[in-house]
Formats: C-alpha cells, structure tokens, sequence
C-alpha cells in the first residue's frame, strides 16, 4: 500500500473516531432517494425503448436518427464476431462491456435480443440517474435540489432520445458522470489512492476515446503534473490490457491508438455542420430543449438548423428558462470558485474543463451536434445545478421543477414526431423492397440510385467513371448501403453497380445500360422528388415498371413502346 493511501486510510479512521465521517441516517436516506430515482430511470427507459419500436435499429433507417447507428450497437450484442465490432477503434471497450450482460439475458434467461437489448439500457439509465443523484449531493447541494436536477436530467432531450437507443452515448455519459462524482469525492474526503485515479481515469476511456479528456482533467486538477502524468500512463496501459483481452474475444475489434483515420477525418469542421453558430446553439440548447424536427435530404434527422426553441411556444418558454438557470449556475460557480479559492474548488475546475472538452469536440468535429449531446448536456445541467449553492436557491430550484415538468412535455411530444418519421422511413423502405422483389430478376445486374453523398458528409468522395466502374455485390444484410433490405427474409444475391445522387443523369444511366444493366431503381424519395426532368427523360428512353413518389424502377434492355 502507498503513502498516500496510508495517509487517506489514517484521516478517514480519524474522521471516524471524531463520529462526523459517516451519518448512516444522511446515507440510508441518499441511498432510498437514488434507488427510487434509479427504478423510475429504468422503468421510463424501458418504456421508451419499447414504443419506439424496431424501426429505429433496422438496417432500413441506418443514420436517419440523427446520423446515428443503433443497428451496428444493436448487432454487437447479438453477435462476437460481428464485423462492427470495428467501433472499438473509437469507443475502445465498448464491446467487452456491451455484449457479456445481452448474451447472459439471451442464452441464460431464454429473453430474445430485442428485450435483452432494452433491459440493458434501462439499467445503464438506472445507474447514470443513481450516480447523477450522488453528484449533486457531493457537489453540496440539498436533497431536493439534488432530485429535482436529476429529474431536470431525465427530461432532457439528450436523455430522453439517447438513453432510449442502442447506441454507446448512454454509455458514454455514465463514464462522464462517474468521473465528476470521483472529483467531488476526493474534494470531499481530502484525497483517495493512486488505484483510484488510474481506475477512474482508465473508466472515462473506456466507452469513447475523446471522454479521456475528462479522465485527464481530474488527474491534473487533483495530482501534480509529474504524477498525473504517470498516472495517466498507467491508465492508459490498464485499458490496453483490457483491449487486448476483448481482442481475443471479438477478433474483429479495432484498435482505438490509430486517430488519424480517414472517415474520420472528413468530420472535422465539415460544411454540413452549417458553422459555428449552429453547433453553439445545438451545444448549449438542443441537449436540453429539443426544437421542431425535420429531415435533412430525406435521409436523417436534424436539428442542427434550428434556434432555441423553435417550434412552438413551449419549447420557446422552455428555452429562456432554461437559459436563466444555466446563467444562474454560472455565476453560482464561479462566486463559489472566488469564494473558496482554487484549491477547495478541485471538482468544480474539473467539471468546466469536461464541459470544455466537450464544447471542443463539438466545434471541431460532426455534422449533426445533437448527436453527442448525452455527453455534454448533463454536465451543462450540473452546472446549472450550482445555482441551487447560491441565495437565488429559492428561486432556482423551483424554476428547475417547472422546466423539469415543461421538458417532459415538449422532448416527449418532439421524441413521439421523430418516432413517427422514422416509422413512416422504414415502412416505406419495406413497401420499397417488395415491389424490387416482384417486379426485377434476381440474375440480372442492378443500377442502384443511391443517397447523395453530401448527407453523409462525403461529397467529396472519389467515384470511379461509369465506364470503368466494376460491378459489385449491391445486396447486403449488413450493409447500410444496399440496394434493398432483408426486413427479416433473405434477399438473393444481386450485382451491379451504385450510383449516388450527384451522379443520377441520363448520360450516366445509358452508360450502364449499355455495359448491361438491366434495372434502375431507386427509393430515395428525396431525389426522385427533385429530379423529375430526369424520370421524364427516363420515361422516354426505358421501360418504367414503376414510378411512385416513394420509388422508381426502370427496364433499361426494353423500349418505352413496350410498356401495357
């Protein structure tokens, strides 16, 4: 054992026998507050995640959830040697914590792996609104301060469309919370061993690489820099011994040290983001007042366009008060940070340098900001919560409950419209594939309209020429980019060729044609909506076997003249 463990361990017996460490009577009651709360959490999660239904996990609506990718989560607890265990090159141990609870609940309890998935989340939501509880409460503020914050947490829009999901940000937002919570826990009792702060460290890693940040700033805040660097050292090692043991048991997990990947890459300060204002906005409001919802080029989402509150005068109301209490809690942290003095206001430095990191991140990196927004947005509400530390308690703290009722309200009428975008999306894809099933040949090859690349973020992709283009497998159960989906029964195997948005003209389609291709076909309601000069040229050359405003297919071996 260490020094300073020793020295931890001597002041703690001491506080003990001074009888003012441990108030059994304060905890019990800390302990009852936090299980209720964790078993509304979880039953309101699993609720959620059961409206919502499968057409949020399908292949069929991959990105269209705010450019999120819940069936790649979705599959990984299902499947150890699913190729998108990959995901471990950004979220480093996600898998070794995701898949052993979901494989346990389906080959132990006989549940199936849509309620083992939904159990999962509800329990991680279970323990983030536990730990969240207890940080107010280490922070210094009242019971009910601290239980109408966490309520102000669940009601949030990040909570409330994130925790719901199979996605890693719930999980993300768990190792957030936990290292906030450590750092009011060292204030607190004075220090804490060095197994402590690598652990905890090693934790705000484990589920996205860029939350290390978190897990960094507490080293340095409480340690001096030699030892913090060390420390950080050995965190890092720690995770590099558990990656290598996940390694062995999901052989297609990538490793999270190569960050200068490509595809990630083109994400940073890219122009689909619409600038920093957006991303300001979407930081600072969104998380927590969700606006009036649209659909970015028929294929995600978005509220990155969208002012604080737009919508309706709800989500407006919602917005100003919103905006009042973070200001409030502002300056409650800061007046407390004068106050006290920087080396009694350890966990509140950490705290503004999470929410730095994380303002960080958002500037530089995405498209739709409101996808990350169950990591910072609870750590903005913990701010906030520091106007509950100030005289303006009796105002805030109410002003909270009401904007806690208000939230649920407007995220919950905001979550039941995205709901039904994303139903009325994978409907509308499985009307789509029936119709290519009746009416294309399997052997035939297939010229696919696909999304336009400036949606994903990759217009700038390089394409080879429909001359030289190799035709290729177009059908995939696993591929977001396929050219029609399973829904559950097997699709035979097609080839051909994919040709995105950018590309669709009447040149291009005869190139095909002519290295023959048999079928054009599309369900990309956006473009078919905005290239009806294009589909009349078609109409003119080939053989249309169908033309809705949901989907196209086109004969292009037979001549107009041939259509009955």
């Amino acid at each position: 054992m260490t020094q300073n463990s020793m020295a931890v361990l001597r002041g703690l017996r001491e506080q003990i026998r001074a009888g003012v460490a441990l108030d059994w009577k304060s905890i019990t009651r800390d302990l009852v507050i936090g299980a209720t709360l964790a078993v509304a959490g979880f039953a309101l999660c699993l609720a959620l995640y059961f409206q919502l239904g499968p057409a949020v996990y399908d292949w069929s609506t991959w990105d269209f959830w705010f450019e999120s990718d819940p069936r790649r989560v979705y599959d990984l607890g299902l499947d150890r040697k699913s190729i998108h265990h990959h995901s471990t090159s950004h979220h480093p141990l996600f898998s070794l914590f995701y898949f052993p609870p979901i494989f346990l609940m389906t080959e132990g309890l006989g549940l199936d792996g849509a309620a083992a998935t939904g159990i999962l989340l509800a329990l991680v939501a279970a323990l983030w609104l536990a730990l969240a509880y207890m940080t107010l409460r280490l922070l210094g503020l009242k019971r009910i301060d601290s239980a109408v914050f966490t309520a102000l947490m669940t009601t949030s829009a990040a909570a409330m469309f994130w925790f719901p999901v199979p996605e890693t940000f719930s999980f993300g937002a768990l190792t957030l919370m936990a290292v906030i919570a450590a750092a009011a826990m060292i204030e607190k009792r004075g220090g804490a061993p060095a197994w402590f702060f690598i652990a905890i460290a090693a934790f705000s890693m484990t589920m996205t690489t860029t939350n290390w940040l978190a897990g960094l700033a507490l080293l340095f805040v409480f340690l001096p820099w030699i030892v913090a660097t060390r420390r950080a050292a050995e965190s890092m090692i720690l995770v590099l011994a558990a990656w290598t043991v996940q390694h062995t048991i999901f052989p297609e997990a990538d490793t999270f040290l190569n960050i200068f990947r490509g595809s990630e890459v083109d994400y940073v300060f890219n122009e689909e983001a619409l600038g920093i204002l957006p991303k300001l906005i979407a930081f600072f409001f969104h998380g927590i007042v969700m606006p009036d919802i649209s659909v970015a080029y028929g294929y995600r989402l978005t509220v990155q366009p969208k002012l604080p509150g737009e919508g309706d005068v709800h989500s407006l109301v919602a917005a100003v008060l919103w905006a009042a209490l973070l200001a409030a809690g502002l300056w409650g942290a800061v007046t407390r940070t004068l106050k006290n003095g920087l080396a009694r206001s350890k966990a509140t430095i950490v705290l503004g340098l999470a929410i730095a990191g994380q303002f960080l991140i958002t500037i530089l990196f995405g498209i739709e900001s409101f996808l990350y927004s169950a990591h910072f947005a609870p750590l903005l509400v913990l701010l906030a919560a520091f106007s509950a530390l100030t005289p303006a308690r009796l105002i805030a703290t109410p002003l909270a409950a009401a904007l806690a009722l208000l939230l649920a309200i407007n995220n919950y009428d905001r979550l039941q419209t995205a709901n039904a975008l994303i139903t009325e999306q994978y409907e509308h894809q499985r009307a789509y594939t029936a119709a290519f099933e009746r009416l294309t040949q399997p052997d035939a090859l297939i010229l696919c309209g696909t999304v336009t690349l400036t949606a994903s973020g990759e217009a700038g992709m390089v394409r080879d020429p429909p001359k030289t283009a190799a035709p290729h497998s177009v059908i995939s159960a696993i591929d977001p980019d396929t050219c029609a989906y399973a829904f559950g029964a097997p699709l035979a195997p097609r080839s051909g060729w994919r040709l995105w948005y950018e590309d669709w003209s009447p040149e291009a389609i005869d190139i095909y044609a002519a290295r023959g291709a048999r079928y054009f076909a599309t369900q990309y309601r956006y473009g078919i909506a905005r290239e009806q000069a294009l589909f009349d040229e078609l109409d003119r050359r080939y053989l249309r076997l169908a033309r809705t405003d949901g989907w196209v297919i086109f004969d292009l071996q037979s001549p107009p003249q041939a259509r009955h």
